[in-house]
């Protein structure tokens, strides 16, 4: 299969193996390069996805909403690949075919490249939201331990909407305040 697939398949649906096997393809020492060379604070990658016997040996991918805001935002601004490989990856991002969180909250057609993941009691959302006026914002949502994942998801989509709101007024905001 193609790089080019395989990464697609990574994003668009969250696919484990298509993950394991770009992480044995680049390899752990060259991720960690990487991660060191754009200064990416609060991720930590250390095993393949479902190695349980590292887990257990307290291995751990650990990411934090900073961490995860950081990556989108260099990545939107063209610094971790250049610009025409950042525009591609975020063109592969908008492909997302797990749209049930942060897309939901937001006007009907709104271009969105984000990426999802989840494990049991786990639902994050992580995306590029782009505004009618051209302008665009970073919006991540991390949880754990959800009790209820459908009423936790309903309260994504709420403020998913909320932040949205919040960038579509915020014109009209600083026009009024004379700025």
């Amino acid at each position: 299969m193609a790089v080019s697939e395989l990464v697609r398949v990574m994003i668009q649906y969250s696919s484990n193996l298509a993950t394991n096997l770009m992480i044995e393809r680049i390899g752990v020492p060259y991720i960690h390069a990487v991660m060191k060379a754009q200064h990416l604070r609060g991720v930590r990658f250390g095993r393949m996805i479902e190695d349980y016997d590292a887990n257990d040996q307290g291995i751990r991918n650990e990411m934090t909403a900073r961490g995860l805001g950081q990556f989108m935002q260099k990545l939107d601004h063209g610094e971790i690949v250049g610009p025409a490989q950042s525009a591609a990856m975020i063109d592969i991002l908008r492909g997302q075919h797990f749209n049930d969180m942060i897309p939901p909250g937001l006007p009907s057609g709104t271009p969105v490249a984000h990426k999802t993941g989840w494990v049991e009691g786990v639902r994050n959302d992580a995306g590029i939201i782009f505004l009618p006026d051209g302008r665009h914002y970073i919006l991540v949502m991390l949880t754990k331990s959800l009790p209820d994942e459908a009423a936790g998801i309903r309260v994504l989509n709420t403020i998913s909407r909320q932040v949205y709101d919040h960038f579509v007024s915020a014109p009209a905001r600083d026009a009024a305040k004379g700025g």
